[in-house]
């Protein structure tokens, strides 16, 4: 799934205003390792954190794991993210800072902070290695402006599905369910 340029699976993204192209947050699929880098913005590059948490690709392939993000969305904000092996409950990842910016422009100017999961890959046609079609899995999503609570965890869970083996249809299948 890696990439030596990105393959982003979680972008945080600020929707209006000058300084809307980079994402504040992203969590990146990169070669070796999952990565969580902070962008502050142009008005703001001193507020850069760059890399700010790193884990091996290699504790994540085959496996579901949870997410917890907890996100205040201002200048001087805060975050605390999780990554845990849904199987086992163990801990893949973790960040916190209690003084981060996480917000481009000033509040009430018609700017809002949108979250987006999915895959978001460079089209870099010399990326090394190569990319290459891959399959990641996303379920279960809660978000909640009140409280946590409201998002129960998976942790431990019982009956984890098996990692994913053989998804693509074998060569000439038609009409192949989703």
């Amino acid at each position: 799934m890696g990439a030596s340029s990105f393959s982003h699976l979680f972008q945080l993204k600020a929707l209006g205003g000058t300084d809307s192209d980079f994402p504040i947050l992203t969590l990146t699929a990169r070669t070796d390792r999952v990565e969580l880098k902070h962008d502050a913005g142009d008005d703001n590059p001193g507020g850069d954190q760059g890399s700010v948490a790193t884990a091996p690709l290699s504790d994540f392939q085959g496996k579901w794991v949870e997410v917890t993000m907890e996100i205040f969305h201002e200048n001087s904000g805060s975050i605390s993210m999780t990554v845990n092996d849904v199987a086992t409950g163990t801990l893949l990842m973790s960040y916190a800072n209690a003084d981060i910016d996480l917000f481009r422009g000033n509040s009430g100017g018609g700017i809002i902070n949108r979250p987006k999961w999915g895959i978001y890959r460079s089209l870099n046609a010399s990326a090394s290695p190569p990319l290459k079609d891959e399959i990641v899995r996303f379920a279960n999503f809660c978000s909640s402006e009140t409280s946590a609570n409201l998002c129960p965890s998976l942790l431990p869970m019982t009956g984890v599905p098996d990692a994913v083996t053989d998804a693509l249809p074998v060569d000439g299948a038609n009409f192949v369910p989703s």
